[in-house]
């Protein structure tokens, strides 16, 4: 169906200077204010019908991608948030024709967008489309709604789309999937050609990550590496030569990855692919990894891995972290099939040991055996049926860190891990009555006590001919490195899926009231109660998904060191006052008991006021979310010469020991309610410990065990010199507003709000009354004689404009100075006040510098 236009003689709004709509400081807001409209369908601005407006300023409003397409000619108007999705199309995407805008992508985003039209709500998730940012074509992921906007005769007259980018979690789940697939396709390994032909197979299915993917493999005398496979593209086309010298000059850095033996960036890409496409982008990539694949036990890399960047993704962390796990893998699978080469070697060895009759081929096997023996990179040892040690070569004297003199005769028992010599000595009593071989994972004891972990494989010799064992053979192989590596990987899984559930689980709790909420909005005749009640339930759900988006990329940031904070001299008391008005409501909300030793002479430290008080707000938060409900929380201060303490304690459900260590580490949250009533990432913690450690500080968390209760301690540096030398002073009576303490009369029935308020006012130095009622507000202003009135204009007996005109006529009160505090805050409300007779009219929530610095120059003017 046709976008059908509002009649203009009847349903737009008073003219409108096109200076003042939209209202509002953001860049869009200002954008749109600036463009001339009159030349495009929609019209200028002051003939906009009352809905567009109404859109026009809700989206500014929202931290949430929105865009508006109005009229037939489908005319578009975004908020700042959607200015990330139109990319380098911005500023001139706004006005334009939405289907001309995204015609490279209309064939997904046009049918959605007609449905719309139709008047039924569509929605696309997880839809990936191209966009063009900052001169780069980028593949991005996003669920898209697309709602229509109906007149008062229920035709259409527009469509709102929202956005929400769901980039990362797609990609994060398809490299999870490659990784997968990967170590699935590699258990089926038996031989390193299959490592390398199942690996290169597997990678080329995800050639949206990886364009191409080149292995080389080292030969015998380390000095060649050899073309294992590729994929992607033709081989010969994106590769070197088949055969590499590390000497030889190249675009891959051969030598630098033996020497340093880490991965390196490759960004000269274009000579060596010039012409070739690459992946399911038709373009070569800009960038490249080089990347070592390191064998368990071994020093030397066992192969090379080249592997593309996809020119369509950023090179980002999470970008090399995935290929760091691909050769974790391929390192894993080398480190499997050396050990199966390694028992072949054992076989050998045995039919060696079989042929000992015949004399010549006895000293011929003697011979090779001597050699291989020797020779092998896996440690060998051979004992008699008492088990003591006969022969050793240098790579198990290596393993156990003594000379083979301190190991020939000796029972290789004693050299075994206290802990482990029990099963090690059943299984060899097995081994003696079966005459079976038998692999063990254990531990041998070194001179300075530290145990080094082995994979072991103890065999029976028996001379042919003769029944029973007559020696015993072991081929032990490092296994430390290859025990870490694998626990690191599984922890790093593990810890990566537990992160990405708890994350889609945290996002998409809020969504399902959001889209009942959008929903609601977008039918017909809604009563102006329901319309507040679901822009509320919005509201609070878009704030607890920006709050989370927000930690996520605060600790990114933060924890990868592109935050840089601001230093000035800030008072400590100050900035726990503050931090307790942020979380007061969590504390009212749970019936908690706030206790507070703090000395107002603490003391300054230098930093970042915002950080400081983040620090602070959030432990406090954590402290309330994990006591149960009517909990005691203490928050109190100390103070040594150097350093300032401040210590959050709780009677909450403690933390267990085992988790103390990691508290602060990411992702790492005491154990949740089935119910997960805490939310959150677990980034909290992890962020309160960097930004301390950017002020030079600490943090530290004490606690007896479960249901005990949890301490958590910041320390941070102590400012050396004098508030007056650093140039600030500590607020008291003489000085706080400027010149002299204000008599304030605040009045407000919200009794948390005129609670916070006032502690605020009494920090900076104020003497305060406070009043709950109209008619009380006015007996204390004729008793009290106060220098100035804070109220609020929504009072329940009497509002706070007949409040004002009350007080101005008495002649008590008639030249106090009064000053609006309300959530109203349109032109005629504030009309409505100053003819009431107030001075001053501020909005909640208040400003707290704002007031302040009206204060100060109130006190100012007072002194005169």
């Amino acid at each position: 169906m046709q976008i059908q236009t509002m009649d203009s003689r009847t349903n737009v709004c008073p003219a409108v200077n096109n200076q003042q709509f939209p209202s509002g400081a953001t860049a869009q807001a200002e954008l749109i204010r600036s463009t001339d409209w009159s030349s495009l369908a929609v019209g200028p601005t002051e003939q906009w019908p009352q809905s567009l407006q109404a859109l026009v300023s809700y989206s500014l409003a929202s931290n949430d991608p929105v865009n508006i397409i109005w009229g037939p000619e489908c005319t578009q108007i975004y908020n700042d948030a959607y200015e990330a999705i139109c990319g380098d199309k911005h500023p001139g995407a706004l006005g334009m024709d939405f289907r001309a805008c995204w015609a490279s992508g209309w064939s997904v985003i046009g049918p959605a967008f007609e449905q719309a039209l139709a008047g039924e709500t569509s929605e696309l998730e997880n839809q990936r489309l191209f966009l063009l940012r900052q001169g780069r074509l980028e593949e991005t992921f996003f669920n898209l709604s697309f709602s229509p906007v109906h007149d008062e005769g229920g035709k259409v007259t527009g469509v709102v789309q929202r956005a929400t980018e769901t980039t990362r979690a797609v990609i994060g789940e398809r490299r999870t999937r490659a990784l997968g697939d990967l170590t699935k396709a590699l258990a089926q390994a038996e031989s390193t050609d299959d490592v390398f032909r199942l690996s290169v197979d597997t990678l080329a299915r995800y050639d949206a990550d990886l364009p191409f993917v080149v292995l080389y493999h080292q030969d015998s005398e380390q000095t060649v590496y050899r073309l294992a496979g590729s994929a992607g593209v033709e081989p010969g086309l994106c590769v070197s030569p088949p055969q590499l010298s590390t000497d030889e000059p190249g675009i891959w850095p051969i030598a630098t990855l033996l020497e340093q033996a880490q991965r390196q960036a490759v960004s000269d890409l274009r000579a060596l692919l010039d012409g070739v496409a690459c992946g399911p982008y038709e373009e070569a990539p800009d960038h490249a990894f080089a990347i070592p694949i390191m064998r368990a036990g071994d020093s030397a890399p066992a192969a090379l891995l080249m592997a593309g960047a996809c020119p369509r993704l950023p090179l980002d962390d999470a970008y090399a972290e995935f290929y760091d796990l691909v050769v974790s893998a391929l390192s894993a699978a080398l480190t499997r099939i050396f050990q199966i080469e390694v028992m072949r070697t054992q076989a050998l060895l045995q039919a060696q040991i079989a042929a000992e009759r015949d004399r010549n081929a006895l000293l011929q096997s003697q011979a090779e055996f001597a050699a291989l023996f020797e020779q092998a990179s896996a440690g060998i040892a051979e004992t008699g049926c008492d088990g003591r040690l006969l022969r050793v070569n240098n790579q198990f004297c290596k393993i156990l860190g003594r000379s083979r003199e301190a190991l020939i005769g000796q029972l290789a028992m004693d050299f075994v891990h206290p802990e482990d010599r029990e099963e090690n000595s059943r299984r060899l009593q097995e081994l003696m009555s079966s005459v079976q071989a038998f692999d063990i994972y254990n531990r041998y004891q070194r001179p300075d006590g530290s145990g080094v972990w082995v994979s072991k494989t103890v065999t029976p010799i028996r001379v042919r001919g003769r029944s029973g064992v007559e020696r015993i053979l072991a081929v032990v192989i490092d296994a430390t490195e290859r025990n870490q590596a694998e626990a690191q990987l599984e922890a790093a899984s593990r810890n990566k899926d537990e992160f990405l559930a708890m994350l889609a689980h945290e996002l998409r709790y809020p969504l399902a009231p959001i889209k009942a909420a959008a929903r609601a909005i977008g039918l017909a005749n809604l009563d102006e109660a329901t319309l507040n009640r679901t822009s509320a339930v919005i509201s609070r759900q878009v704030r607890h998904m920006t709050a989370l988006v927000d930690d996520l990329l605060d600790v990114s940031r933060v924890s990868r060191g592109i935050v840089t904070i601001s230093r000035s001299p800030q008072d400590i008391a100050n900035i726990l006052a503050n931090a307790i008005e942020q979380v007061q409501p969590l504390f009212d909300a749970r019936q908690h008991r706030l206790i507070t030793d703090i000395d107002p002479d603490s003391g300054w430290v230098l930093g970042d006021e915002k950080r400081l008080i983040q620090i602070h707000t959030n432990l406090l938060s954590n402290a309330a979310k994990y006591t149960p409900e009517q909990g005691t929380i203490v928050l109190r201060t100390g103070v040594d010469e150097d350093v300032i303490r401040i210590s959050i304690e709780d009677n909450g459900i403690g933390i267990e020991k085992a988790l103390q260590a990691g508290m602060f580490e990411l992702f790492a949250q005491a154990k949740r309610t089935p119910d997960r009533s805490q939310g959150g990432l677990g980034l909290g913690l992890a962020l309160v410990k960097n930004l301390a450690e950017l002020h030079d500080g600490s943090v530290a968390c004490v606690s007896k065990g479960i249901g005990q209760g949890s301490t958590f301690t910041v320390t941070l540096p102590r400012l050396a010199q004098s508030t007056e030398e650093s140039g600030h002073s500590k607020p008291d009576p003489e000085t706080a507003g400027s010149n002299r303490a204000l008599r304030i009369l605040l009045v407000d029935d919200n009794v948390d709000a005129i609670d916070m308020l006032s502690l605020l006012l009494k920090t900076i130095g104020h003497e305060v009354t406070m009043q709950y009622t109209s008619k009380a507000a006015l007996e204390a202003a004729k008793e009290q004689f106060p220098d100035v009135a804070i109220l609020d204009i929504g009072l329940p007996d009497m509002d706070g404009n007949a409040l004002a005109r009350r007080l101005r006529a008495q002649p008590e009160t008639r030249h106090l100075i009064l000053i609006a505090l309300t959530g109203y805050g349109q032109a005629e409300d504030r009309k409505k006040a100053i003819e009431a007779g107030f001075d001053h009219y501020l909005t909640k929530p208040v400003d707290f510098d704002e007031l302040r610095g009206l204060l100060k120059t109130i006190a100012s003017a007072l002194r005169l």
